[in-house]
Protein backbone atom coordinates (compact mmCIF):
# COMPACT_ATOMS: atom_id res chain seq x y z
CA UNK A 1 0.00 0.00 0.00
CA UNK A 2 1.18 3.82 -0.88
CA UNK A 3 1.70 5.71 2.26
CA UNK A 4 1.94 9.33 1.00
CA UNK A 5 5.57 11.00 0.65
CA UNK A 6 6.75 7.18 2.87
CA UNK A 7 7.16 4.91 -0.34
CA UNK A 8 5.30 6.85 -2.82
CA UNK A 9 2.94 9.89 -3.96
CA UNK A 10 -0.39 9.71 -3.92
CA UNK A 11 -1.66 11.65 -6.64
CA UNK A 12 -5.20 12.17 -8.73
CA UNK A 13 -3.88 11.07 -12.17
CA UNK A 14 -6.88 12.92 -13.82
CA UNK A 15 -5.42 16.37 -12.59
CA UNK A 16 -2.72 17.02 -15.04
CA UNK A 17 -1.88 20.08 -12.92
CA UNK A 18 -0.89 18.22 -9.41
CA UNK A 19 0.91 15.55 -10.99
CA UNK A 20 3.28 18.25 -13.02
CA UNK A 21 3.71 20.04 -9.34
CA UNK A 22 4.42 16.52 -7.47
CA UNK A 23 6.96 16.16 -11.02
CA UNK A 24 8.57 19.20 -9.87
CA UNK A 25 9.09 19.10 -6.33
CA UNK A 26 10.12 15.43 -6.54
CA UNK A 27 12.46 16.67 -9.27
CA UNK A 28 14.05 19.44 -7.10
CA UNK A 29 14.70 18.13 -3.87
CA UNK A 30 16.88 14.77 -4.09
CA UNK A 31 16.65 14.38 -0.48
CA UNK A 32 12.94 13.93 -0.74
CA UNK A 33 13.55 11.65 -3.77
CA UNK A 34 15.99 9.29 -1.90
CA UNK A 35 13.85 9.13 1.27
CA UNK A 36 11.06 7.62 -1.03
CA UNK A 37 12.73 5.15 -3.03
CA UNK A 38 14.64 3.86 0.23
CA UNK A 39 10.84 3.49 1.57
CA UNK A 40 9.22 1.88 -1.12
CA UNK A 41 12.48 -0.72 -1.63
CA UNK A 42 11.90 -1.39 2.06
CA UNK A 43 8.45 -1.77 1.41
CA UNK A 44 8.49 -4.49 -1.22
CA UNK A 45 11.32 -6.13 0.71
CA UNK A 46 8.82 -6.22 3.81
CA UNK A 47 5.85 -7.07 1.94
CA UNK A 48 6.50 -8.88 -1.54
CA UNK A 49 9.98 -11.04 0.10
CA UNK A 50 10.34 -14.38 -2.30
CA UNK A 51 9.77 -16.32 0.85
CA UNK A 52 6.78 -14.51 2.48
CA UNK A 53 4.74 -14.59 -1.23
CA UNK A 54 5.09 -18.36 -1.48
CA UNK A 55 4.02 -18.68 1.52
CA UNK A 56 0.37 -16.84 1.14
CA UNK A 57 0.35 -18.43 -2.24
CA UNK A 58 0.83 -22.07 -0.09
CA UNK A 59 -1.74 -20.90 2.15
CA UNK A 60 -4.03 -20.09 -0.62
CA UNK A 61 -3.60 -23.17 -2.35
CA UNK A 62 -4.29 -25.40 0.49
CA UNK A 63 -7.49 -23.29 1.28
CA UNK A 64 -9.05 -24.25 -1.89
CA UNK A 65 -9.29 -28.00 -0.97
Amino acid sequence: MIQNGVNGYVVDISNEISCGNLIAEISSSSSDYQKVSEGALQSVIKNYSIDRTLANTETKLLSLK
